[in-house]
């Protein structure tokens, strides 16, 4: 790079270079941001000690987040600092641009930054764009900011003098002056400006991986604590526009609340901790149709071998809490449902700390581990399993065989099942895993092989069920030989429902019945006295069943401690809150009840009695007091049980 050097510290040269210059210049500003958050909040951040190389791959993973917040921001001025014509390159012109498209926006972009500097010590996490509702339904936001601004005073000087320090070295550099006529196109400018703009691409998607990168990667490169420290604000806040959040709820005070509903599953100390393995087993999309034991009107089960499974264990009829696989992963390890419009991996809220079987089992020794044959990064699964705090991630990238890749999703079910199971011999005893299966999915497909075992002519949904039914057969043959395998509890459960020929399946509760299968080879299971369950009780089951002490955030309850009175489900979808119980399935919008059936009476749904019959209260009261409950933890970052008592 040539460039000429003047006195009292001036820069002249090219019209690229001096762009690479002043976005390096924004690019060290986000990095001496971080440098004074990180300051500002030692006593939180730095309350543990961790080793040097941990803050310099966390400074590292920094700056690729920070990349992205320097081209979305400065994406205008890069294409019109660069455009190809003489008159681009006058000097009025690049001051014109510099001031408008330049320091305005990043100044604004710097102090996103700087107030969470503060802000973020009272939400445990940075800025998301519904601050901005916030503000415009007058919550009380913006009378703070007086009381702000005289506590924090030496941040906002710090700031200031930190922008008049980027005004003044941006000064200093400047463009060589022109000779090219005001409307001559310059070809090599023009290289440079496609050029640009396709670095520009890749940086705004955080590089060349599968998705663009979100708030959730930062778990790839620190502890949930110091996701603040990753990630910074414009970052957050330009990957949360559009969002759809949520809104406070207050249908009753905290007292009544409490009475109606608590997140909180609470374990024993009464009985011996149980050291068993744990492998749930995720099955893709198969719901409760296929099953002859769950649906009595199919001529042939599609599912056989789980049937089989079911008669030596536990079956119980489940409804999945959501309807893509984004929202039943969470829900089944985390017990985290969505009852939102984005999923929550994706959503604004996907940095927030949160409890799952990987956290609590970990401090009883369990090594942990997540199995899909599935495309690294499909779905930022490998991303949540992060946060979820698994040890350890396998997908297609460590199978490393593509002869068993079926072409669209990942690997067929069959093999990887059988490298699932010979991996576990790999582990530390007692361990927690769980795999997800993906052959049932559309474009239904299977291996070439195989086909004519199932005697078919075209592959389906049904065919494609009935492979993984035995794939799974396979497995447990496999894992019978292996000394783990006496002394583990199997728990196999769908992500999801799907598309269904039975209108029946297609109402809105059979279209998220699902099958959930308990199965221990020498151990007998508790007393299960539930007509079903829902997703989210995975989790406060699992460790009842392992008489775990803690008491943990859960929205899930126990399954081996409820009787049939409190048995419900809660789904979302297109605004509408569902509640199922024993007696009723009931809809709500938010502020009130659109539908209501009795399902005894009515198991399609065919007839909305909500205007002729009186509304069942405890019901609405309960389905009211979750919304109100699951919207105040997602917003103040309070889904774990430390949280949720402060």
């Amino acid at each position: 790079m040539s460039y000429k050097r003047h006195t009292h510290f001036e820069i002249k040269s090219s019209q690229f270079q001096v762009l690479l210059m002043r976005l390096g210049i924004v690019l060290f500003f986000y990095f001496l941001s971080r440098i004074i958050f990180l300051i500002f909040n030692h006593q939180i951040l730095l309350e543990q000690s961790y080793p040097f190389t941990y803050w310099l791959y966390l400074f590292v993973g920094g700056a690729r987040f920070d990349l992205v917040s320097v081209f979305v921001v400065n994406l205008p001025f890069i294409i019109f600092a660069l455009l190809p014509l003489g008159f681009a390159q006058q000097k009025w012109y690049q001051k014109t641009i510099k001031i408008i498209l330049y320091e305005i926006p990043n100044i604004i972009a710097f102090s996103f930054d700087y107030i969470d500097i503060i802000y973020s010590r009272f939400t445990q996490k940075r800025m998301t764009f519904d601050v901005f509702r916030f503000i415009e339904t007058g919550d009380g936001f913006t009378d703070l900011i007086p009381q702000f601004l005289s506590d924090f005073w030496c941040v906002l000087l710090l700031f200031f003098v930190m922008m008049v320090l980027f005004i003044w070295i941006n000064t200093r550099i400047k463009t060589n002056n022109s000779t090219i006529q005001v409307y001559r196109f310059n070809w090599l400018q023009g290289v440079k400006w496609f050029l640009m703009l396709g670095v520009s691409i890749i940086a705004i998607r955080g590089g060349f991986q599968l998705r663009p990168i979100g708030i959730i990667t930062a778990s790839q490169y620190a502890e949930p604590k110091h996701y603040v420290l990753v990630l910074n604000t414009p970052f957050t806040l330009i990957k949360t526009v559009g969002d759809a959040t949520i809104d406070q709820k207050q249908y009753f005070d905290v007292q009544t609340l409490h009475q109606i509903y608590q997140p909180i599953y609470h374990g024993t100390d009464t009985l011996p901790q149980k050291r068993d393995n744990v492998v749930v087993i995720i099955l893709e999309g198969i719901t409760a149709e296929y099953s002859k034991l769950l649906n009595k009107k199919i001529e042939k089960s599609y599912t056989p071998y789980l049937d089989s499974l079911a008669k030596k264990g536990l079956l119980v009829k489940t409804y999945a809490n959501g309807t893509r696989s984004m929202e039943g992963i969470p829900a089944i390890l985390s017990g985290l449902p969505t009852w939102m419009d984005n999923e929550y991996i994706t959503s604004s809220y996907a940095e927030n700390q949160i409890t799952s079987l990987p956290i609590v089992l970990k401090k009883y020794g369990y090594q942990s581990a997540f199995f899909h044959g599935g495309k690294n990064g499909t779905m930022n699964f490998d991303a949540f399993t992060t946060i979820a705090k698994f040890d350890h991630y396998y997908g297609k990238d460590e199978y490393n065989n593509d002869k068993d890749y079926d072409g669209n999703w990942g690997i067929y079910d069959e093999p990887f099942l059988q490298y699932f199971a010979e991996q576990l011999d790999t582990f530390s005893k007692p361990f927690f895993t769980s795999v997800f299966l993906l052959s049932s999915h559309h474009p239904y497909s299977l291996p070439q092989n195989y086909q004519n075992q199932f005697s078919i002519t075209e592959c389906n949904m049904k065919t494609c069920v009935s492979y993984s039914d035995w794939a799974i057969k396979n497995f447990f043959k496999t894992a019978a030989s292996k000394k783990w395998f006496s002394n583990t509890l199997f728990v196999i459960i769908s992500d999801h429902a799907s598309k269904s020929e039975d209108p029946y399946y297609n109402t809105s509760i059979g279209k998220y019945e699902i099958p959930m299968i308990w199965y221990h080879p020498t151990d007998s299971l508790p007393i299960f006295e539930q007509p079903f369950a829902q997703q989210i009780d995975v989790m406060p089951s699992i460790l009842d069943y392992l008489n775990i002490k803690d008491s943990v955030y859960a929205f899930g309850k126990s399954i081996f401690k409820q009787d049939s009175s409190e048995a419900y489900a809660v789904n979302y979808l297109n605004h509408i809150y569902q509640i199922i119980t024993s007696e009723y399935v009931l809809s709500f919008d938010g502020q009130k009840v659109v539908a209501l059936y009795q399902r005894k009476d009515d198991p399609y749904l065919n007839n909305n009695v909500f205007k002729t019959i009186e509304t069942p209260k405890l019901t609405e009261n309960l389905l009211k007091a979750v919304i109100q409950t699951y919207n105040k933890s997602l917003i103040d970052n309070q889904l774990t049980i430390e949280r949720y008592h402060e």
